[in-house]
């Protein structure tokens, strides 16, 4: 036994010793025993008594105490919380009916009341252990045994199916056959919200022997009513992969399309793997531009890149991301030449919104590679968004002070306005030209903004065609997705993967939605 171990053991024999002495029973009970047993370390320490728990409160009244429940009195040690636990009994009218509890009078009735046989012995001050039900027996064989009314317990809770699981993976043993085929048979647990399973899926993810796990959890088809993460329970069923912890919650999310916060929340750190599973989900083939390396970082795109590769959606990219997020002109805001700080120290006055809106142009620009990351350049720029001169229209009736030079003279195409005072500074045919070629470069910019439109308002339009092929071909389920009922996945996914599979095969075969055929491939 560890040292520090002992010392805690030391601490709750002189809490049994205080009860005790006070004319009642108290035990170590439960896991602490099986702990003891196994020497392994335990968190928190169970003492089971038959001494009412407000007299246990006054007796130890030296320590620092506070209600966990109506049965349950936690005592703060130097190192451990002590769990003081009410003994407690059960009585059942009927064998399939649930247990109904209160409280009991001796050890032997308490210890009854426990699920597994490892859990069911108590060790008393001068270490004699009480063992019911073979308790001992199982730990040395390393098998994880209901016993007693079996089935009875399964529909007190239904969550012992999990546990007995999580104790597999967390102690290496294997589950005894009856306790395998009760939990097999076991109805109820198909009523179990995604959220109550979760404390001991993440038990059985963290467990050291989790490929054993795996295997019951298929086995007994748990895994087939445990939303979301059941999945990955199959898929690894079929085929182990040794990875890690956040990665298989990582993995079931992305697989499922959507984030499930509770589910998140099971990650040693939610919030840094958060943006890799986002990038995933909407990345599945992990083509990043340059925007989507910068938004998120070499990180979390190789972490994504990971995700969709254990998947099977995308081929291992780590290198070339890396290569191509060292190639990004910039890689965060504040390694632009010409930044915030500086377009506030020229402009003191420009509109917040409007700061952010050409920081965020600027920053598309570079990384798009429209704009060099030069700071004369980009002073340029701003200089032109800032100060661009505003035309004001004048009546008909008024008298103008420019005469027209427009490049339907010149080319028989109307174009901008030139004034007068611009071209009698020019004097000669050249300073003209070098005028009309700049007008020229703006035009041709403009019809290329104009057939940029124009190809967007096309696919727009070949989306809305394909929306409505897809929908035909809907109609044609909506009869057979009423009579699906797969247990964890609603309808409405059902039919969100179903539309994603047609719109694959439409996009994939008519020539007509070769352009966003081609959108899908970049």
């Amino acid at each position: 036994m560890k040292q520090e171990f002992k010392k805690i053991i030391e601490q709750g024999k002189h809490i049994i010793k205080i009860i005790s002495s006070n004319g009642y029973e108290a035990y170590f009970t439960g896991e602490t025993v099986r702990n003891i047993l196994l020497d392994l370390d335990v968190i928190d320490v169970e003492i089971s008594t038959n001494a009412p728990l407000e007299n246990v409160e006054r007796i130890l009244s030296d320590f620092e105490s506070a209600r966990a429940d109506d049965n349950i009195l936690a005592i703060r040690g130097d190192d451990v919380v002590f769990m003081i636990r009410r003994f407690q009994s059960e009585y059942r009218k009927k064998k399939n009916e649930k247990a109904i509890f209160s409280d009991g009078d001796d050890i032997i009735s308490d210890l009854k009341t426990r699920i597994f046989s490892i859990d069911s012995m108590a060790i008393n001050l001068n270490g004699k252990i009480t063992d019911i039900c073979d308790g001992y027996r199982d730990i040395n064989r390393k098998k994880i045994r209901i016993f007693g009314n079996v089935k009875g317990k399964l529909i007190d809770n239904p969550l012992i199916a999990l546990e007995a699981i999580a104790l597999v993976s967390e102690l290496d043993f294997s589950l005894d056959y009856r306790s395998f085929i009760s939990i097999k048979r076991c109805r109820q647990f198909r009523n179990i919200s995604l959220e109550e399973m979760l404390p001991y899926i993440d038990r059985i993810i963290s467990g050291k022997h989790f490929k054993q796990a795996v295997f019951y959890l298929n086995k007994t088809k748990l895994s087939k009513y445990i939303p979301i993460i059941g999945i990955e329970f199959k898929a690894l069923g079929k085929k182990f992969q040794k990875i890690d912890h956040d990665m298989i919650i990582a993995k079931a999310l992305v697989r499922n399309g959507e984030i499930d916060d509770d589910v998140l929340n099971m990650c040693k750190k939610p919030q840094d793997i958060k943006a890799a599973i986002d990038l995933a989900i909407v990345t599945p083939k992990s083509q990043y531009d340059s925007i989507l390396l910068f938004n998120y970082g070499v990180k979390n795109a190789v972490l994504a890149n990971q995700i969709n590769t254990l998947l099977g959606r995308a081929l291992k990219k780590t290198r070339k991301i890396e290569k191509e997020y060292e190639s990004l002109p910039i890689k965060k805001v504040c390694d632009m030449k010409y930044k915030g700080d500086d377009i506030l120290k020229q402009y003191p006055d420009i509109d917040n919104e409007k700061l952010v809106d050409i920081v965020e142009e600027m920053k598309y620009k570079i990384l798009m590679k429209e704009l060099p990351n030069d700071y004369n350049e980009l002073r340029n720029f701003v200089i032109n968004k800032i100060e661009k001169p505003i035309v004001i229209e004048e009546s008909k009736d008024a008298k103008p002070n420019v005469e027209e030079f427009t490049f339907e003279n010149e080319f028989g195409t109307n174009s901008s306005v030139l004034t007068k005072e611009t071209v009698d500074s020019k004097n000669t045919d050249d300073d003209k030209l070098a005028v009309i070629e700049k007008r020229m470069e703006e035009y041709e910019k403009r019809l290329l903004e104009k057939d940029e439109k124009i190809n967007a308002l096309e696919k727009n339009n070949l989306r809305a065609q394909l929306n409505n092929d897809i929908d035909i071909f809907m109609q044609k389920h909506y009869e057979a997705l009423d009579k699906i009922n797969v247990y964890g996945m609603t309808k409405e996914r059902i039919s969100r993967e179903i539309r994603n599979a047609y719109e694959d095969i439409l996009i994939d075969n008519l020539e007509k939605y070769k352009k966003l055929r081609d959108d899908n491939n970049e």
